[in-house]
This record gives structure tokens, C-alpha cells and sequence, in this order.
């Protein structure tokens, strides 16, 4: 069976073919979109979050793993965690700074109940631009056995995949280094986290 799209209404010839109109394919596209950028939300949101300060007390970097695993118990093949960064030195929160409903636009999250919403909007929490980071894991010797650099975010956000070479097991450290602001005049900064694979 064929799949066409129709601009002009007008039908095709074979019997087994089926028109979509234009603003049909359109509202699907669009609804395909809004899916998938739910999808990725949610996957984010649900997953568990390690957080450790930056060693310069700049960011809150945080860790996110899939449900499920945690860092003392990784498994032999790898993992695939998120890397967000946060800002360690931006002031809390408070009454004044979250909007009073959820029309107030802009990126974030809705939280609230059914009958009231209100939107969180990035700043509040706390998501910071990061220009570059590199990610270095060490086993219990010091030797690298997994390594990517110069990584962009996007707002805040990276996905990797971690692929241990065969054999990997025991105490790992997962580097987080040469983070980068796009800011002038803020020092690179670091941080670590202790793991395990078994």
C-alpha cells in the first residue's frame, strides 16, 4: 500500500494508495514534534540526580542516570548518563521570582496540580550555559579507560554514552573537567564523582 501526500485533492489511480491531505499531515508533524519533545522531557526529569559542587564552587553539576542504576553498581557494558549544569552561586528561589500561573511562557517546566499550575520557568532552576566541558573516566589506578572532550550543552544539557572497555570493573571516577563558561573572566572549573562497575 502507498502513502502520498495531496496538495490538490485531486485522486490517484491505484487502488491501493492513500491521500492525506496536506493540513492533516501538517497537524500530525506537529503533533510528532510536541511527543517527542515530552518524551525527552520526561525522560529527563524521571531519572535519578547525583549533584556535586564544582571544586571552584561555580556550578552544581549534576549527574542524572536511567532509572534503576545507581553509580556503586554500574553495569560491565556502560551506561548512558546526562550531564546538567547548575548554578552554584545564582540566589534561591523565592515568592517574588515564580510566576503566579502557567501563561507566563517561556522554558521551564509546568509543576502544580490539576486545578493550579504554575510555570518554572530555566532560571529558576538554576540551568547555566556551559561553552565546553570535557568528561575523563579513571579506573582505581588513575588510568583512563573512557574519555570525550570539548562537549557542547544545550541549555544546560548533555546525553553521553559511556562504553567501558571490556574486563572494566571496580572503583571508576567520572571526571567532569575543563568546564567552560561562555562568559568572560570565569575560570574553568571541575568535578568529580565516585562510582563503582559490577
Amino acid at each position: 500500500m502507498k502513502l502520498f501526500l495531496s496538495c490538490n485533492g485531486k485522486k490517484e489511480d491505484s487502488k491501493n494508495t492513500i491521500l492525506i491531505p496536506l493540513s492533516i499531515c501538517a497537524l500530525l508533524i506537529l503533533s510528532f514534534g510536541f511527543t517527542v519533545q515530552s518524551s525527552i522531557h520526561q525522560f529527563v526529569t524521571a531519572q535519578p540526580l547525583i549533584t556535586n559542587s564544582s571544586n571552584k564552587g561555580i556550578y552544581h553539576v549534576q549527574l542524572g542516570l536511567s532509572p534503576g542504576l545507581l553509580l556503586q553498581s554500574l553495569p560491565k557494558s556502560g551506561f548512558s548518563p546526562y550531564i546538567r549544569f547548575m548554578s552554584a552561586t545564582a540566589p534561591p528561589a523565592t515568592s517574588k521570582t515564580i510566576p503566579n500561573n502557567a501563561n507566563g511562557g517561556g522554558l521551564g517546566m509546568t509543576v502544580g496540580a490539576s486545578g493550579t499550575q504554575y510555570n518554572v520557568p530555566g532560571s529558576i532552576l538554576r540551568i547555566v550555559p556551559i561553552k565546553s566541558f570535557d568528561m575523563t573516566i579513571y579506573d582505581s589506578h588513575g588510568k583512563v579507560i573512557w574519555n570525550i572532550a570539548n562537549q557542547k550543552t544545550s541549555a544546560g544539557l548533555k546525553l553521553v554514552h559511556v562504553v567501558f572497555p571490556k574486563g572494566t570493573s571496580g572503583p571508576i571516577t567520572i571526571s567532569i573537567h575543563n568546564i567552560k563558561s561562555p562568559r568572560p573572566n570565569v575560570p574553568t572549573d571541575s568535578a568529580d564523582f565516585a562510582a563503582k562497575v559490577v
